[in-house]
This record gives C-alpha cells, sequence and structure tokens, in this order.
C-alpha cells in the first residue's frame, strides 16, 4: 500500500476540523475551561494550514506557503497556550506570534524565500523550538503532582520535537524534498504521517493531563479549608489516623486555641478575624518548615479543625522536643501584628500537647490533648500545657488591641 500526500494532508485536515469542532462545542459549553477555546484554535489553524497548503497549484504562493506555514506555527503557538493553561500558569502573549512574525521576517529575504528547503527548515525550526517549550513546561510542573501524566506529555512533546529537527536535516541533505505537493515522495509522506500520529497524541496526552489536574485540584480543594489553606477537620483527622496507625515512633497532637477571639470579631468585624485566622495559619506554616529551635521538617499535618481552633500533629517522640515546637509557635503567635483596614491587631493562643506512644488511636490522642487545652484557657491563657503535667504557674501575656474576656 502506497502514501500519497494529497490523501494524507486531506485525512489530516478533517480529523482535524472535526477535533476542533469538538473542542469549540466543549469550551461553548464551559467557558470557564480555557483550555478547550486553545485547543479549538490549535485544531482549527491545523485545518486551514491543510487546506491553504493543499492550494499550491492553484494559489499564490503567499497564500500556499507564507499563510499555510503561518497557519502550522500557530497550531504550535495555540498549542503552547493550552499547555500553559494545563500547567496553571499565566499566558505569555509575546510566545503567541514570536513563531509567525520570525517566519514571516525570513519570508522578507528574497534568497530564503525563493528556496523551499530553507524556507521549510526555518518553519520546521521554529515549530521544533515551540515543543522544546512546551516539554519543558510539563517537566516544570511539578507542583500539580501527576508525575507520569506529565512526563508522557513530555515525552510526546520531545519526540515531535525530533520529528521537526528530523525534517530540517533530511529536507536540506536531500535536494529532492519537499516534492511537490502532487509528485509521490515516500519520505515526505512517511514524516506527515508520522507528524499527524503525534499531534493527535499530543492533544490526547493533554486532555487527559487536564482532566487528571483538575480531578487532583477538586480532591486538594475537598480536603482543605478555604480561608487558611491547611487541611479541612476531616483531612487532619485521616492524615493523622494514617500517620500514626503506620509510624512505628511516639507523636504528639497539639491543640492550639486563639485566645479571645470573639473579642476579635466583635470589636473589629468579621473580616478582621478572617485576617487573624489565616495570619495564624501563615505563621503555623512558618513554623512547621523548619525556623525556631527545633527540626520541623518531619512535621506530618496541620489542619483548622473549626472556628479559632488548629491542630498539628508531630512525630516527636521526646515531650521536650514537641513542647520547644509548641512553645515557640506561642511565641511567635504573641509577637506577631496584623494590619487590618488601618487597624493593628494582636493576639495569643493557648495550646494543649498530647505526646504518645504510636498505636494510639487518634480519637484518644485527641481527648488527651483538648483536656490539656482546656487547662490552658483556664490557666490564663496564652501558655502550652502537656497533657498530664501540671500546668505552669505563668502570668499570660495580655492580646493587644482589646482586653475582652471570653
Amino acid at each position: 500500500m502506497s502514501l500519497d500526500l494529497p490523501t494524507l494532508f486531506i485525512t489530516s485536515a478533517i480529523i482535524d476540523l472535526v477535533t476542533s469542532l469538538y473542542f469549540l462545542l466543549a469550551w461553548l459549553s464551559q467557558r470557564s475551561r480555557r483550555i478547550y477555546l486553545w485547543l479549538a484554535a490549535s485544531t482549527g489553524c491545523a485545518t486551514f494550514g491543510c487546506l491553504l497548503f493543499m492550494s499550491r497549484q492553484a494559489a499564490p504562493d503567499w497564500v500556499a506557503v507564507w499563510l499555510a506555514l503561518v497557519c502550522f506555527i500557530q497550531t504550535f503557538a495555540f498549542f503552547l497556550g493550552a499547555v500553559r493553561t494545563a500547567a496553571r500558569k499565566p499566558g505569555r502573549p509575546w510566545t503567541l506570534w514570536i513563531g509567525s512574525a520570525l517566519w514571516t521576517a525570513a519570508c522578507l529575504v528574497p534568497g530564503l524565500y525563493a528556496a523551499e528547503q530553507a524556507r521549510n527548515a526555518v518553519a520546521s525550526a521554529i515549530i521544533a523550538g515551540y515543543s522544546f517549550a512546551m516539554c519543558l513546561e510539563f517537566l516544570r510542573a511539578g507542583r500539580l503532582g501527576l508525575r507520569f501524566g506529565r512526563l508522557m506529555a513530555g515525552a510526546v512533546l520531545l519526540v515531535h520535537a525530533s520529528l521537526s529537527v528530523w525534517t530540517i536535516v533530511y529536507s536540506l541533505i536531500n535536494p529532492a524534498v519537499p516534492a511537490p505537493l502532487f509528485e509521490p515522495d515516500l519520505w515526505s509522506a512517511i514524516m506527515l504521517l508520522l507528524n499527524m500520529i503525534t499531534y493527535l497524541i499530543m492533544l490526547l496526552a493533554v486532555t487527559t493531563l487536564e482532566l487528571d489536574t483538575e480531578a487532583l485540584l477538586q480532591h486538594r480543594a475537598a480536603r482543605t479549608d478555604s480561608l487558611t489553606g491547611l487541611l479541612n477537620r476531616r483531612a487532619f483527622l485521616e492524615a493523622a489516623s494514617d500517620r500514626i496507625l503506620r509510624g512505628r515512633q511516639p507523636v504528639a497532637l497539639l491543640m492550639l486555641d486563639i485566645d479571645h477571639f470573639k473579642a476579635i470579631n466583635d470589636g473589629h468585624g468579621h473580616a478582621a478575624g478572617d485576617a487573624a485566622l489565616r495570619a495564624f495559619a501563615d505563621e503555623i506554616t512558618r513554623q512547621l518548615q523548619g525556623s525556631g529551635p527545633v527540626r520541623r521538617t518531619d512535621a506530618v499535618a496541620a489542619g483548622r479543625l473549626g472556628g479559632e481552633e488548629f491542630a498539628c500533629l508531630l512525630p516527636y517522640g521526646s515531650r521536650d522536643r514537641a513542647a520547644a515546637f509548641a512553645e515557640a509557635l506561642r511565641i511567635g503567635v504573641a509577637r506577631m501584628r496584623v494590619e487590618v483596614e488601618g487597624a493593628t491587631l494582636s493576639f495569643t493562643v493557648s495550646a494543649g500537647l498530647a505526646v504518645t506512644e504510636a498505636g494510639t488511636e487518634v480519637d484518644a490522642l485527641l481527648r488527651q490533648a483538648d483536656k490539656a487545652l482546656y487547662a490552658a484557657k483556664h490557666g490564663g491563657r496564652n501558655r502550652v500545657v502537656v497533657a498530664g503535667e501540671t500546668p505552669p504557674v505563668r502570668a499570660p501575656e495580655p492580646a493587644r488591641q482589646f482586653a475582652v474576656g471570653r
């Protein structure tokens, strides 16, 4: 069976047209999914590129050569926009048109425009550049997770870029390539077929990655407290239970409650209360990332249990290390200043700490930490109480901006 270029171009145009209509309808039904619009534009440009290139014997060169290759270049420029959308990165408008601008500038050179091999080498180099750029985007999007999907998409793009480079080399070392459209040329037909296949695989890889990424983000959103960005109660309890069951070392559970939080809402409004919760969550995250007197990079989880109550699960085998972490966090919170609509707020936190052997049920650990927190609140607030120990006698540091009891 022989491969002929006209049949392959017609087949490619039909496939690209149907795919473009599919993505356009998908975008019209879900306007928030911009990736569908990018893919519709990419496949639409591929359709027009094939149709214009097939008009070489009927249309002037500026249509069948310059404009056709502009469409092919824009196919990959718009595909780059889809890739950046899938990678959750902001758009770069200049990348959409730099390829076509370079191609147009090359066509303005008389000697280069007259040499078909040189023209196609320039266009293939631009397309290869876009493919390499898309490959790098996927490899850099590590924060999305989905390692296998990213690597698969990156590998497909790398293969396509390699095909473009091979097209350049092959066309430069073979004077008869590319052959006129209606003259048989096996290698040109094979390269076109491979480009068709890799482009379709690229579409499949990117759309699959987008669906997987969306599912992952929704899963994370379902486990995350929308205000503070920490785990919500259910996710924290699941993470804590899993860590306790799997671990072989003692663990510590720290429960935290912002002192006089109702006074913040009553005196400064709920916007101030939300700002205080966010600032407190940021301080927890900062402390867990390693600043302070003890190593915290091995902390397991931090979550908001509800209202102004938070919790941290710490894999510390000794009470002293866990208590040092809790005390450093308490001091850090007391030093915080939160700016809200011209007002400066400060507050303190009470903490209850429970340290137990591995294998203890999380509910039992929560009860111990909660009793310790209760003792801290009734012992004067702004203090850390370890379950099973006598609370320290220490005058609390009063919260600034208000002095309202709870």
